[in-house]
């Protein structure tokens, strides 16, 4: 029984402090770690290296997962640049792994001791070193728990049912693998189960062909956990979960036919394998660990191109992502600040492009060149585009450009700010009517605000790019509204068909948001140069009504 509570201790103290090196160095190398991802991009050695030291200060191939899924989503970083950081992130988590094959009992101590005296001054209050505490903490926890079940299993192994079990497992390499199949949902990860099962070999208690097969078989399941960390994301990031596991999946492809003929063969190639290594059982199954991460990178290689392709058709690109990325800018447009101006100049012009979408809901006629989204995912993803929009333009004010051209950066960031106002004043005049039209029986009026205002965005485009029968037209369509609106809303409050009170507010908000994106379009129109230069009206105040 007591051998049993220190196992059961062991593993405890074990899997609280994974989890607690894991949190605190995911939150000490978040920001910094995600920057040094999207460098590592440029060059094969970098994305090696960046992911490999990832995993091994993470001890997390999830954690480093979700940050390059965060990176493709955003358009950061291309999924074949993905790719190989997650690779190499399985390779760094081995560390913990090989931590276990160590004597740490002196360590262990002396751990306690450090983070006891952090604690004693405070250190752990301080955002400073509260998480370097913390994983100090963690890395004493876990090394604690594998002593403790080393230990553990030394007792164990003695009693007379044990071994009968044990030999039974010695002779089914089946079974073995099954168990370690079967752990790894329950535990997480297939690291976690090697770990655990080093301790187990170097006490003695399992046999280094029994380990073998277990690791195997828990590298082979680590598939389930990754397709539910799948399941809850979508578009092009899915795709990073799914070599993930495609990953695990070759590399136990490539080593369990060699590791399988031991059974078969006096010549035992597996096990020769390993002790070119060492010739301890715990180390080699560290190797062996090891050795599945590397072999599943190196069978994937040269099949690139076919796996992007594959990848690809089981998560394509879902609509929203596709439009939450820029069409025409990017990173290189800073190196050419004349090119770069002009195609932010289309991306603006894109984004005036998709205004009538937010309408497309809302009236019986469908724009079929336009998406056809909900208004909320539609204004996320511009506003996505819009972000990248501003940030370029900013890239371009500080490189200290001609006076000539600083000239033109202000255009487009007095430009930007239009676009994003209309944005906005679309996207809530859209939610208003589909919320009024739920709550209450439609209105005349607003089937006609909606046709009315999606005439003057579908005619935007064509105005701001010099149409002069487009641009006549939306100058007329957008001329001084404002009385023309008060009389509608006293018409309304005369009108001798009662209207409810929540119809009337319904109508009076829909007719001053109209109002307001009316003169949007309108100072739109004149910015670019298209206009007349009249005097600016004052903007309609979309709150008070």
């Amino acid at each position: 029984m007591h051998a049993a509570l220190l196992i059961f201790a062991g593993l405890g103290l074990f899997f609280v402090g994974v989890k607690l090196v894991s949190a605190a160095f995911s939150q000490m190398a978040g920001l910094r770690l995600r920057s040094y991802l999207r460098a590592a991009t440029s060059n094969p050695l970098k994305s090696a290296s960046i992911g490999a030291l990832g995993g091994a200060l993470t001890q997390s191939t999830n954690a480093i997962t979700f940050i390059v899924t965060g990176l493709i989503s955003s358009g950061t970083m291309t999924i074949r640049q993905g790719l190989p950081i997650i690779a190499w992130a399985n390779i760094g988590t081995s560390v913990l792994v090989f931590i276990a094959t160590i004597n740490t009992s002196n360590a262990v101590m002396l751990l306690i001791g450090v983070v006891g005296l952090c604690y004693f001054l405070n250190l752990d209050k301080k955002a400073r070193y509260r998480h370097m505490v913390s994983a100090l903490l963690g890395v004493a926890l876990l090394m604690l728990g594998l002593s403790l079940i080393k230990d553990g299993s030394s007792y164990l192994r003695d009693y007379p049912w044990v071994a009968e079990v044990l030999l039974g497992l010695a002779g089914a390499p089946v079974l073995a693998f099954l168990t370690g199949a079967l752990l790894t949902p329950i535990v997480q990860t297939a690291k976690t189960v090697a770990t655990v099962a080093v301790a187990l070999v170097a006490s003695g208690l399992l046999t280094l062909d029994q380990t073998i097969m277990i690791v195997l078989g828990a590298n082979l399941a680590s598939c389930i956990n990754i397709a539910f960390m799948g399941s809850a994301i979508q578009g092009t990031s899915r795709q990073a979960a799914y070599y993930q596991g495609i990953l695990k999946i070759a590399g136990v492809v490539a080593l369990l036919p060699v590791f399988a003929s031991d059974y078969l063969f006096d010549y035992q190639p597996g096990l020769h394998l390993l002790a070119l290594f060492s010739d301890k059982a715990a180390t080699q199954i560290a190797v062996l660990y090891l050795l599945l991460q590397i072999a599943a990178y190196l069978v994937l290689l040269p099949f690139e191109a076919q796996l992007l392709r594959l990848l690809a058709r089981l998560a394509p690109a879902t609509a929203h992502e596709t439009l939450s990325r820029p069409r025409f800018i990017s990173d290189e447009c800073l190196k050419e600040p004349a090119t770069g101006m002009d195609l932010a100049s289309r991306e603006q012009d894109w984004q005036v492009e998709m205004l009538p979408a937010y309408l497309s809901r809302l009236r019986d006629e469908k724009d079929e060149h336009l998406p056809d989204l909900p208004a909320e995912p539609l204004r996320d993803a511009n506003a996505a585009v819009m972000q990248e929009l501003s940030i370029l333009l900013r890239g371009f004010v500080e490189a200290g450009l001609p006076p000539d051209m600083v000239e033109g950066v202000v255009l487009l960031q007095n430009r930007q700010e239009l676009v994003r106002a209309l944005q906005d004043n679309v996207f809530q005049f859209a939610t208003h009517i589909r919320g009024s039209r739920a709550s209450q029986p439609d209105h005349e009026m607003i089937g006609n605000l909606v046709e009315a205002l999606h005439l003057t965005l579908t005619l935007l485009p064509s105005a701001l790019s010099g149409d002069e029968y487009d641009r006549s037209a939306l100058m007329l369509m957008t001329s001084d509204k404002s009385e023309m609106m008060e009389g509608i809303r006293r018409s309304l409050l005369r009108s001798p068909t009662p209207i409810s009170p929540l119809l009337q507010d319904a109508l009076f908000t829909a007719t001053t948001l109209y109002e307001r994106i009316i003169w949007l379009v309108r100072r739109m129109v004149i910015l670019t140069g298209q206009g007349e230069a009249d005097s600016p009206e004052k903007m309609p105040d979309a709150h008070a009504i």
